[in-house]
Order: structure tokens, then sequence, then C-alpha cells
């Protein structure tokens, strides 16, 4: 199986590895770093995760997980 890396991923993209990355609507970085390898984007969690936060999709949790917005 080829992975196709995404060299600017589209917010879709980005949204469906933060949905399959969140479990009970929580999402770990490591879950999400994952997630976003299998689609072949080379950004980095934290910034995918941060960038969420920013556009209103998720809420940072004090243990440095994520919360996603429905």
């Amino acid at each position: 199986r080829t992975i196709v890396i995404e060299e600017e991923p589209s917010a879709s993209l980005l949204f469906s590895c933060i949905k399959i990355a969140a479990i009970d609507d929580v999402v770990e970085l490591d879950r999400l770093a994952g997630a976003l390898r299998a689609k072949g984007v080379t950004i980095d969690a934290e910034d995918v995760a941060e960038e969420a936060v920013s556009q209103g999709l998720l809420i940072r949790n004090k243990d440095g997980t994520y919360l996603l917005l429905q």
C-alpha cells in the first residue's frame, strides 16, 4: 500500500484525522500523530491540534489532551 504525502492537506483531511483520533471526544496527540501519518500528513500533531483550537474545533485540556467540540 502506497502512502501519498500530503504537502498541503485540506482542512477536511485534517479534521477527519482529528475525528479518527478522538475516543469519547478526547484527542491524544500520539493517536492524532498516528492518524496523520496513516493519511500521509507530515504536519506535527501538536500544530494540527493547536490550529484546531484556534478554529474552535478543539479545547485544550489541562492533562495535555484535547476535547473535540461537536
